[in-house]
């Protein structure tokens, strides 16, 4: 007899509402701890909260009883989950920062430093509370676990075709009613811990994407032409920002004094405050490198690292982050094509240690990428003494609720390090043919509406600095660039604008490059 059949025995039937009511105690449990871990359905009104709240406990309970579906593996998964969803907790009281798929695809690609800066006691026993509450779980699961598997799969199944169901009816009236807010607040990509596995799915879904895109065509199966004399081929050096939001820059009328040398440096090309690609650094690093806009989000082509190989630059990517993606993702190819790849641990000023020793090899013919940890996260463990200039500066990653100053110093403290960066690099070159451009991947948030970090919709976290600075020896070569770059408006340019122009600074004209997002494009 087939389980369908045994589902309309009453002998059965009955057995299985036992089984339920021996269960009981899960299932008032599972409500409890839906609750602790979906603290952000209380932001709505009372009765909006009411019906949402119903709506993810009727859920969670069909979700947590297939776990016990696993059996004896149950006693770990229930552990397991209870910690991803206080870890959640935790960045969404702490920063307001909820678990989306962008979350958890930091949490797989950051850098051990990048993590432990989120590391505090709080953080720890919000834990070891979730790995405590996971195994009364489990424990209360037990009446489920110890059934016979096929009464345990019969009762399962009914649980999670009920729960589903009326999830879905419920989702189905909000939407027919226009509530779009309890439609957003019950959406299985935000409650816990449906979220987890949404993301989860979401990030092997992008990830699956990005190999595909492994394949792009490079300069050498494209048109391409090199218009500079080969004995004239500058060095340019590409800084790629980390975390650094545009209106931190007393260069762009902030009142702190934070970019001293660079409002002092000769042949420097402010464009203000431009639009980034992305506000995580994984995703902005493709709009970056590559031909893909904010509005056509998938490239066409490779890296622009691609042609300056193709013409004879000798081409360098030197990073303190960790290596970007597992697996060949995206980010990784583009960056790997480069002659010389070099990852490192340490500080923005063994980049410039790296970047003296190359320019040494010869004068001219190189393109050298800098990736550096700028601004990120945790502000004060990310520069040295001599960069302590806005006090005091130390903090627990929980007081940016009572007190933002410190984290603002600190931040402050960061730019004044990127601004050493940017100025050390063009003092170093300013006897050569030389460009240097600089942008951040993102901005970050500061506490605004409480918000913090990036990798959200917050505007600060997607406007970003933007120059380009040339030497003396490269404008007298080029005027007619040098004026069409001054001619720029400020605060119009994007991330968007980057792969042609770095392309065509690079003296090279291809048909793959828009006069249109071109900073550099002469008539």
């Amino acid at each position: 007899m087939n389980i369908s059949s045994q589902l309309y025995n009453k002998k059965t039937l009955s057995s299985d509402i036992l089984l339920c009511t021996n269960s009981y105690l899960f299932f008032v449990y599972t409500a409890f701890v839906t609750i602790l871990y979906n603290t952000y359905i209380f932001n709505n009104s009372l009765s909006h909260a009411a019906l949402s709240v119903s709506t993810v406990v009727v859920l969670n309970i069909g979700v947590f009883s297939a776990v016990t579906l696993f059996s004896k593996f149950s006693y770990v998964i229930f552990p397991v989950i209870n910690i991803a969803c206080a870890a959640a907790q935790y960045f969404y009281c702490t920063f307001n920062i909820p678990l989306r798929y962008k979350s958890i695809s930091w949490v797989l690609e950051a850098s051990e430093a990048e993590i432990t800066s989120y590391i505090s006691t709080k953080f720890m026993l919000f834990l070891f509370a979730g790995a405590l509450l996971g195994v009364v779980h489990a424990y209360l699961a037990r009446p489920l676990l110890q059934a016979p598997y096929g009464r345990r799969a019969r009762v399962v199944l009914c649980l999670l075709l009920l729960s589903i169901g009326i999830y879905q009816f419920n989702a189905a009236i909000f939407k027919a009613f226009n509530q779009n807010q309890l439609t957003a607040t019950i959406s299985m990509s935000k409650c816990a811990p449906t979220s987890v596995i949404k993301g989860l799915q979401m990030y092997v879904k992008e990830e699956n994407k990005s190999r595909k895109l492994n394949s792009l065509p490079q300069a050498d199966t494209l048109s391409s032409t090199l218009l500079f004399p080969q004995n004239e081929k500058p060095v340019i050096v590409f800084i790629i920002g980390e975390s650094t939001r545009a209106d931190h820059l007393s260069l762009n009328g902030y009142p702190r004094t934070t970019t001293p040398r660079l409002e002092i440096t000769n042949g420097l090309i402010n464009f203000g405050t431009a639009q980034s690609f992305a506000t995580s650094t994984r995703v902005s690093l493709v709009g970056m490198l590559t031909n893909a806009t904010r509005s056509s989000r998938t490239p066409t082509v490779g890296s622009f690292v691609s042609f300056f190989k193709k013409h004879g630059y000798r081409t360098y990517f030197y990073s303190l982050q960790n290596k970007l993606g597992r697996s060949g993702h995206l980010t990784d190819t583009l960056i790997s094509m480069s002659d010389t790849v070099v990852y490192h641990k340490g500080q923005d000023p063994y980049l410039l240690s790296l970047l003296k020793d190359t320019v040494a090899l010869t004068a001219e013919n190189k393109l050298i990428l800098l990736h550096t940890t700028g601004s990120h996260f945790s502000y004060n463990k990310n520069y040295t003494e001599e960069f302590r200039f806005f006090m005091p500066d130390q903090y627990e990653n929980e007081d940016h609720k009572t007190d933002i100053t410190p984290f603002i110093n600190a931040y402050d403290n960061t730019v004044r390090k990127v601004d050493w960066m940017i100025a050390e690099t063009i003092d170093l070159l300013k006897n050569t043919n030389a460009v240097v451009i600089y942008t951040s991947d993102h901005g970050e948030s500061l506490g605004e509406n409480g918000v913090m970090f990036h990798g959200g919709t917050s505007p600060e976290q997607s406007q970003v600095p933007f120059m380009i600075w040339l030497s003396d020896t490269y404008r007298k070569k080029h005027p007619e660039i040098t004026t069409a770059l001054h001619a720029v408006p400020a605060n119009t340019v994007s991330h968007d604008n980057l792969f042609h122009t770095i392309i065509s600074l690079g003296g090279i004209s291809s048909p793959v490059i828009e006069p249109s997002l071109n900073l550099a494009h002469t008539k």
